[in-house]
């Protein structure tokens, strides 16, 4: 036997000169002279699969026998491969032998290690506070998630800042339904007696969960005792997810969703870790009867309405059944300091066009816009560029831009039929809170290092370009949003 040990991998395990066994069984001696069977961890993996052939994997997890042989085939086939999981240990109840098995398919296939190989764990980063509330742009996030149920705003014009806000709800530690229900009191010696579910108030015994997107049962300890002895006295149990997750089998009530790729409304999310915000609509039909998320929320707030003749729970959600949820995406806009500025409707249409569209973020101290940057991708023009080279256009015109690329880095290189004069539309003015026209930032076909220049301009069938000097139409440089 010869000690193999963990950082001998890749060129320094070829440089060792070891050529380890991966069969086979052999008869070992240990230190105390004793002598034993031992076979390497492939050896067992091979033994072990014996008890997996196809009718088995089938049974198990009644998936169709072709697709398990056209998913095996694609495996030692397809190179790079990669495999990506959503979430991790804490959202599955066998997520670390999913993991474990993911990982060996890579690794007996030869997908580690290279680019666009692994087995890789993801969990969503949103960021709530991105949609920054000031004075003077409105109430960020709020105006979605916070909006008065008392003062609803039914008007789809109406910008983000007139949106009335109020907050009637009061978060409750998720550890006191952890702990059974009851209140988690602890004589700390140091501190004395602690309670860690409730600072103001003793919270009351729970009578609805209803959670989205997060497996929640699975997250909290004692599985066991909140299956048997804590949920059965909620009186209703509800989720909505996209997968069969331990809520879902547990709960009296399961809403199937869509995916992100299948969503048929606009989606809108921002993370911390990278300056970016994100809005589409789906990209495929939904694969199987399922709904948007919007959709259960909306469908129990009509039955409401209908059993109580209180119709304001309807128009909580007047532009779901109205089908235009971009009003909310252009509103949280509007009403954020962050993204003051930016159309939710030119961005969802450069969707369409079939380019991602990715509008950089400003820092919430400073106000500038963070160094890092995307390689390549749509930019936003800020308001103010915008503002100083053309003249205010009448609202709902749309502005058609013929451009020619300047300059482009190594980095992101265009089609050659994308460096000719290429012509873009895009809507050029919205309403602000005082009634009162004003230019809307319009996005360029753009990329980190990319220099535009703007070859003529025209509003509708009015040819603009007399108003905006030569100088300041050789000038119009859009670089990622600057």
């Amino acid at each position: 036997m010869v000690p193999l040990h963990r950082e001998q991998v890749g060129w320094h395990y070829i440089n060792s000169g070891i050529d380890a066994a991966l069969t086979g069984t052999y008869r070992v001696k240990l230190l105390n002279g004793r002598e034993v069977d031992a076979m390497p961890v492939w050896q067992m993996y091979l033994v072990h699969f014996q008890d997996y052939d196809l009718d088995t994997v089938h049974q198990i997890c009644r998936t169709p026998k072709d697709l398990l042989v056209r998913w095996a085939r694609d495996s030692g086939t397809i190179k790079p491969a990669a495999i990506h999981n959503g979430e991790g240990v804490c959202h599955y109840f066998h997520m670390t032998p999913n993991g474990r098995a993911a990982a060996m398919v890579l690794i007996i296939t030869g997908n580690v290690g290279k680019f666009g190989t692994g087995q890789h764990t993801w969990a969503g980063n949103y960021k709530a506070g991105t949609w920054t509330a000031t004075p003077w742009s409105g109430a960020g996030l709020s105006v979605h998630t916070g909006e008065d149920p008392f003062h609803i705003t039914l008007d789809p014009n109406a910008h983000g800042k007139e949106i009335k806000t109020k907050s009637y709800y009061y978060g409750e530690e998720v550890g006191y339904w952890n702990h059974g229900d009851t209140a988690l009191i602890v004589n700390t010696p140091k501190y004395g007696r602690k309670v860690f579910t409730g600072k103001t108030h003793m919270p009351t015994p729970s009578k609805l969960r209803w959670v989205v997107n997060v497996n929640v049962l699975n997250n909290a300890k004692h599985h066991y005792d909140m299956v048997r002895n804590v949920d059965p006295n909620i009186e209703c149990l509800i989720t909505q997810d996209i997968e069969m997750t331990s809520d879902v089998n547990h709960n009296d009530i399961a809403f199937a969703c869509n995916s992100w790729m299948e969503f048929t409304y606009p989606e809108m999310t921002v993370t911390v870790s990278n300056p970016w915000v994100q809005i589409w609509k789906g990209g495929i039909r939904p694969l199987y009867d399922t709904r948007n998320d919007l959709d259960t929320f909306a469908g129990v707030a009509a039955k409401l309405s209908d059993m109580t003749g209180d119709k304001r729970m309807r128009d909580y959600f007047a532009m779901v059944y109205a089908n235009r949820v971009d009003v909310y995406a252009q509103r949280m806009l509007d009403a954020s300091s962050t993204f003051y500025g930016y159309s939710a409707d030119v961005m969802l249409k450069s969707e369409k066009a079939g380019w991602s569209w990715s509008a950089p973020t400003r820092d919430i101290r400073s106000g500038k816009r963070p160094t890092s940057r995307s390689p390549c991708g749509l930019a936003v023009a800020d308001t103010r560029t915008i503002a100083s080279n053309l003249k205010p256009l009448n609202t709902g015109k749309t502005l058609s831009l013929t451009v020619k690329v300047l300059k482009q880095p190594r980095t992101c290189q265009m089609p050659s039929s994308r460096r000719t004069p290429m012509s873009v539309q895009m809507t050029t003015a919205f309403r602000s809170p005082r009634n009162t026209t004003t230019t809307r930032p319009f996005g360029i076909l753009s990329c980190h290092g990319m220099k535009l220049r703007v070859m003529r301009i025209r509003c509708g069938k009015r040819d603009t370009s007399s108003t905006v000097s030569r100088r300041k139409r050789d000038t119009v440089c859009i670089v990622n949003g600057r």
